[in-house]
């Protein structure tokens, strides 16, 4: 008999404990469903996933969707991959939880979401950039030399040089594409020490490629 009290107890315990939940539940607002342009729309904070080396040496790119729970103070909460190539997933997942929203408001009050987001990965790109621009960007530029054997041969003319940019404004690479190779030699190590302010897109520096030219008179 007392075993029956004690087990009849414990079931409306179970039974009080289990309502009151399904109460907090339900008194729980339930998600809204936001598009991906939306919720972007309130992106204050983004970080970019790093690029996996492997996936750079094999010239891997794609992309990777996910589902994206955000709480009602703008964190992710939860990221869940639904496609993208295995390399890229890990990278996204990291970055994506590092986001904050603005809250998003129903009825003037902010409410937990659920939403996609896209993170595409794509090998980095040089911009191609007009010599009379970065013209406009150089800082420092050291004329070239005239070498003595170019004098007594009385050669002269234009070098162009393909040349790329880092994000710094520093000369990464040079290659001559027209002129004399004596001249050539002396303008590629003049320009090799020019200086340039970054170029930038959309507010940020990028590595561009451009030509330069260089002429040489007696």
């Amino acid at each position: 008999m007392k075993d029956k009290f004690f087990l009849m107890i414990a079931l409306v315990a179970f039974l009080l404990t289990a309502v009151a939940a399904q109460q907090t539940d339900s008194a729980k607002p339930p998600k809204v469903r936001v598009s991906q342009a939306v919720i972007l729309s309130l992106l204050s904070h983004r970080v970019n996933p790093e690029y996996p080396d492997e996936a750079k040496a094999d010239g891997i790119s794609g992309t990777v969707t996910m589902r994206l729970e955000i709480d009602t103070e703008g964190h992710v909460a939860q990221a869940d991959v639904l496609s993208g190539h295995p390399l890229f997933v890990q990278p996204a997942i990291d970055a994506v939880k590092q986001w904050q929203f603005k809250p998003f408001t129903l009825h003037g009050e902010p409410a937990e979401v659920e939403t996609t987001a896209a993170l595409y990965f794509g090998l980095p790109q040089k911009l191609r950039v007009s010599q009379g621009v970065m013209a406009g960007n150089l800082v420092r530029k050291v004329d070239p030399h005239y070498p003595e054997e170019a004098k007594a041969k009385h050669i002269r003319g234009d070098v162009i040089l393909q040349a790329t940019i880092s994000k710094e404004g520093k000369m990464i690479r040079l290659t001559p594409v027209q002129g004399d190779p004596l001249l050539a030699q002396a303008a590629m190590e003049a320009v090799q020490q020019w200086e340039y302010k970054p170029y930038l897109l959309n507010g940020n520096p990028v590595e561009v490629e451009t030509t330069v030219t260089v002429r040489f008179r007696m």
